[in-house]
């Protein structure tokens, strides 16, 4: 999808299928349905260990399996005209983060990268901003805390 700057404040998204990177996030609108966009993902997964040095110089290390991780989604949203009212796009972002927040929904959302490496996480926070007020973009950043997966070699 290429984003274009049709005048301030307002922008014009069309329709491209050279995306270099797919990303499915279970019930996101995407730009037409939440009038935002993804421009960054992360994810953090760590190990539980811990190291015990000793006086001779041995190195024990326990393992205590995987930690849950972490995993953040963040983006930009624009102002658009609604059937009734201007509205913005971090509206909608808001309004998904109270559909499915983890207060909400007991089971995690799925989010999968690329072509098939899924995550379950929950939704368990949200920042959004007005960041350029000029131009009426907001940012958003979800939060969601992931389920440590099983390796396909275990």
């Amino acid at each position: 999808m290429d984003i274009l700057n049709a005048q301030r404040g307002r922008v014009v998204a069309i329709d491209n299928p050279g995306i270099p990177m797919s990303l499915f996030i279970e019930g996101w609108g995407g730009f037409f349905g939440f009038k935002s966009i993804i421009t960054q993902f992360t994810v953090v997964q760590q190990g539980g260990v811990q190291f015990m040095h000793t006086l001779r110089d041995f190195i024990y290390i326990y393992v205590f399996g995987e930690r849950i991780g972490q995993m953040s989604i963040n983006g930009l949203s624009f102002f658009t005209s609604c059937e009734s009212s201007p509205c913005h796009g971090l509206e909608y972002v808001n309004q998904y983060y109270l559909e499915n927040r983890v207060s909400e929904s007991a089971t995690p959302l799925t989010v999968v990268l690329g072509c098939g490496t899924p995550f379950f996480g929950f939704l368990v926070g949200m920042t959004m901003d007005l960041s350029n007020p000029e131009d009426i973009i907001g940012q958003f950043k979800l939060d969601l805390r992931v389920i440590p997966e099983q390796s396909s070699l275990g």
